[in-house]
């Protein structure tokens, strides 16, 4: 009888031991880290070559109050001991691939790299889930009432987002960044996109400010698909017409020996980016960035 009355609850606890164990843990997936897509582009007007690095840290804290600009304090009483990405040698008119960063405020200590002498020691935002272009540009200078030099930081897009022009259309972005000096107005600029067939003109824009924020323009399927050219000019000055740049630039001539520009071909479903600066010499530079539109990544 009690072998019985036994029998009935060990059975009951047997089971439920057995059914306990073939059930599986919920696996929980790991909490992802916000990030931002980043490139950085040299485009200043006279330092041929930077070095960058993102986060540093340094031998000793920096003091609240400093009697000299940070510059100089970091470049004669700081050793560098670590960085989280270091860009060693960025020329003009060059720029990096792009590259995952966690977000945050960063730091960013940018030397001349031919000099070692620092230059600038900023924070910047690197927003989450923001494909960013950060662009050094202005003129650097060792007087302040001189100095134009700044790093602007661009956001093209959203990395959860689908950024590309309509199907069979195109994406063309442009940068001013021409350098002036401190006492000079901006250059507002005009922006001609001229095909081989000369009936196909379009003024994209009539006045671009230099402000180095970009101007978007999105081109229909029926401009895509041919050869083009892109023409610059100082739009500043309403009683004169002063061509500034041709993209591509000039390669071969005509009949009577006079330099004409060439032509290249324009694909649609592509972002084009055109950094327009300045060299040390004051002659407009054009530089062209093609790529495919980035694919969706979420959160």
């Amino acid at each position: 009888m009690w072998n019985k009355f036994f029998r009935i609850p060990i059975l009951l606890l047997t089971v439920i031991s057995f059914y306990n164990g073939c059930v599986e843990e919920p696996t929980i997936a790991p909490v992802s880290k916000p990030f931002t897509v980043a490139k950085f582009g040299n485009f200043t007007n006279n330092v041929k070559n930077v070095r960058i690095l993102v986060d540093p840290v340094f031998n000793k804290t920096i003091p609240s109050k400093i009697t000299v600009s940070i510059e100089k304090y970091v470049q004669d009483s700081l050793t560098v001991l670590s960085s989280s990405k270091e860009i060693a040698n960025l020329a003009q008119s060059e720029y990096t691939s792009y590259f995952d960063f966690p977000s945050g405020d960063r730091y960013l200590l940018i030397y001349d790299a031919d000099s070692n002498k620092v230059i600038s020691y900023r924070l910047y935002s690197f927003i989450s889930y923001e494909e960013t272009t950060f662009l050094l540009n202005g003129y650097y200078s060792n007087n302040s009432s001189s100095n134009t030099f700044t790093v602007t930081a661009v956001k093209e897009g959203n990395t959860y987002l689908q950024e590309s022009a309509p199907k069979d259309s195109l994406a063309l972005y442009f940068y001013n960044l021409i350098s002036t000096a401190p006492n000079e107005n901006p250059i507002n600029l005009k922006i001609i996109l001229q095909y081989s067939t000369k009936t196909d003109t379009v003024i994209l824009k009539d006045s671009v400010v230099a402000t180095g924020l970009a101007f978007k323009a999105s081109i229909g399927k029926n401009f895509g698909q041919k050869d083009y050219r892109i023409v610059i000019i100082n739009d500043t000055s309403a009683t004169s017409v002063d061509t500034l740049a041709v993209f591509p630039e000039k390669t071969y001539s005509d009949a009577l020996g006079f330099p004409i520009a060439g032509f290249k071909y324009l694909e649609n479903d592509f972002m084009y980016s055109y950094y327009i600066t300045s060299d040390a010499s004051k002659k407009t530079v054009i530089t062209e960035l093609k790529r495919l539109p980035f694919e969706v990544r979420p959160k």
